[in-house]
């Protein structure tokens, strides 16, 4: 399948508050035929403040060999729900992935959420696919609206500071089981009053 690039922004080089080295150059892969991926790549780069994110999008995996093109550091795969050629390829796809991208470094958007009798794959089935690759994935009506493209990009650049800015063994994987965590702060005052009613 082919490659294309979808554009290029070069920002601030300074990472977020989790780090304080110096930012390369990030490299992302957008994979899929969904309807507006050029579009969406644009959502990302506006969505990165910070980081110098590069975009390229291709049909499927694998890649055509290019000796010159660059590491990419996240996957993002586009899946239309409705399409069963759409669900095919994202399996057949997932398999050509390296499994260093299944620590946190791969998500996938499923698009025509809300038609269930639309859908071409169950839901039920689907996750079932997603969670043997412990991937993220994110539901999305349409790549048509403004509001959802940019609710997504957030998503997508959230995980990508994660991946680039934080200490090693932080990913966006650790990041999604501690969003589910919810600890309550405790106080010295607090655990002397439970030992007394204790």
């Amino acid at each position: 399948s082919g490659e294309r690039r979808a554009g290029a922004l070069g920002c601030c080089s300074i990472c977020g508050p989790l780090s304080m080295s110096f930012m390369p150059e990030v490299h992302v892969l957008l994979i899929g035929q969904c309807d507006n991926m050029p579009t969406f790549a644009e959502y990302l780069i506006k969505s990165a403040s910070g980081l110098k994110l590069n975009v390229r999008s291709a049909e499927s995996l694998p890649l055509p060999p290019d000796p010159e093109r660059p590491p990419i550091d996240f996957c993002v795969f586009v899946m239309d729900m409705m399409s069963r050629h759409s669900v095919i390829s994202l399996r057949d796809s997932l398999n050509c992935l390296d499994v260093s991208f299944f620590l946190g470094k791969c998500a996938v958007i499923c698009v025509g959420a809300g038609v269930p009798g639309k859908y071409a794959v169950s839901q039920t089935d689907l996750e079932g696919l997603l969670s043997g690759y412990e991937m993220t994935s994110w539901y999305s009506t349409s790549l048509c609206d403004p509001g959802e493209m940019a609710r997504l990009a957030q998503n997508v650049v959230r995980s990508l500071r994660v991946v680039c800015c934080s200490p090693a063994g932080i990913t966006p994987m650790f990041m999604r089981t501690a969003d589910l965590v919810v600890v309550a702060p405790t106080t010295g005052t607090a655990g002397q009053e439970a030992e007394e009613s204790g």
